[in-house]
């Protein structure tokens, strides 16, 4: 991995004004990165020691880091030492551990880390007691308690892992978007005392009482938005009734649901604000729903790179075998006459590597 300098490190930032103040937002997408090693000194106790670029004069202009797109394996706080950073986008490399135990940085409040490899992740107390925002759509998350310790965290997206239960949930008191698709969740009870959720999405899981979901959801007031898609109860006859009756729920699987008489119960002020909220749900709805398609191809290409780059490594290592032992062979042989079987063995080796059609690009050909 070659060690990224001062220039394009430069060259990777942007400026953005956030209220009257400059900020940068830095740049590492689609760079093909191992790793992150840097050919400078960027920072001391957060601080640049840097004098030939502007931005590392000061840490606490860089508030966004972009390092989606990648090849990461592995990802630490000597990755990414800027105290200030606000956001951080690690998605689609291949992750599996994130370990944030020594980054102290109260001001980061989200991190996209989608589409990696991930189990768990490790954070700061700092960290823990300040998200609002985290992703980790497309994991190998079983196990929430490495998560029920974010106590304001609001926004969370847990979709196409392997969680069966939500077990603890009880204490992401300030949840208001959980987004828990394609898992193996059987019960939601856990979520009844997270009294701010506005919006559940749990398609595609394991739900199967239809009575024990619409209780668990009644307690849910500002819960407006709700889809149960793909599960058993949907099948119920009684799906809509039940949580329509027993719900404060206006939007069910993209369908408005409650009728409309029940504004003559708010203020004709207020009717206006009630439509278009209705309006903006739907709308997030129909965009729900093509991002779920688009997360399904993102993930199919997504682990067929993966599986290309792997056997374009295995071909690499194999033609290095294969030179190696092309090698040994001219070590034993002179260009005497006594040794021409050896000379026109080792011609016919060259030969056959010349000759060789990579099998990557042959399977290449096939997928076209």
């Amino acid at each position: 991995m070659k060690q990224l300098d001062e220039d394009f490190v430069k060259g990777c930032l942007s400026k953005k004004v956030d209220n009257n103040i400059e900020k940068y937002y830095l740049n590492f997408s689609k760079l093909n990165l191992t790793d992150l090693k840097y050919s400078f000194d960027w920072f001391d106790n957060g601080r640049a020691i840097s004098s030939s670029t502007s931005f590392t004069q000061n840490s606490k202009l860089v508030v966004y880091l972009n390092i989606s797109y990648n090849l990461l394996e592995y990802f630490d706080h000597s990755h990414v030492n800027i105290f200030d950073l606000r956001e951080i986008d690690l998605s689609i490399n291949r992750l599996t551990k994130i370990d944030f135990v020594d980054y102290d940085n109260s001001n980061l409040i989200k991190i996209n880390a989608s589409y990696n490899n991930l189990a768990n992740i490790n954070l700061h107390d700092s960290i823990i007691n300040n998200l609002v925002d985290l992703n980790l759509n497309c994991n190998d998350i079983r196990n929430v308690s490495c998560l029920v310790v974010l106590k304001k965290l609001k926004i969370l997206n847990i979709s196409n892992n392997k969680i069966d239960n939500l077990d603890k949930f009880n204490q992401l008191s300030h949840l208001t978007k959980l987004t828990a698709d394609k898992n193996r969740i059987k019960s939601i009870l856990p979520i009844t005392v997270c009294l701010k959720l506005e919006w559940l999405s749990l398609s595609h899981n394991n739900l199967t009482n239809l009575i024990d979901t619409t209780e668990s959801l009644s307690g849910l007031k500002e819960l407006k938005t709700a889809f149960f898609y793909g599960n058993e109860i949907e099948r119920n006859v009684h799906y809509h009734n039940e949580i329509t009756n027993n719900t404060n729920i206006i939007l069910l699987d993209n369908v408005p649901v409650r009728p409309l008489d029940t504004l003559n119960n708010i203020s004709p002020s207020n009717h206006m604000t009630v439509f278009k909220k209705l309006a903006k749900q739907v709308y997030e709805g129909q965009i729900k729903a093509r991002r779920e398609q688009v997360e399904d191809q993102i993930k199919f290409y997504h682990n067929r790179i993966a599986s290309i780059q792997n056997d374009f490594n295995e071909y690499s290592k194999r033609i290095y075998r294969e030179f190696e032992s092309c090698m040994g062979l001219f070590d034993e042989m002179d260009l005497s006459d006594d040794n021409k079987y050896l000379i026109e063995r080792a011609q016919r080796k060259i030969d056959s590597i010349g000759k060789k059609k990579p099998e990557l690009a042959h399977r290449l050909e096939t997928d076209q």
